[in-house]
């Protein structure tokens, strides 16, 4: 695709690790996906809320295998 090369991704991942993004009017909430057999570990930009678990978390941060991260970044 033409514009293929103005994509940027929003975080840099291991692979087989999927990040993607979703916005309304009251949030943005970003979701870090582990498709592997095994834990990956992200690195994140700030601090950021786990929606799941309620906690805090920043810098390196572990996804279990097949499990997936919702996340919202504090301000």
């Amino acid at each position: 695709m033409k514009n293929e090369e103005k994509l940027t991704p929003l975080m840099e991942t291991p692979k087989g690790v999927e990040v993607t993004i979703r916005k309304s009017q009251a949030a943005e909430l970003i979701f870090i996906i582990n498709h592997n057999f095994a834990p990956a570990t992200v690195s994140l930009d700030g601090k950021y809320k786990d929606i799941i678990k309620t906690r805090e978390l920043q810098g390196n941060v572990l996804v279990e295998p097949q499990h997936t991260l919702i996340l919202e970044k504090i301000i």
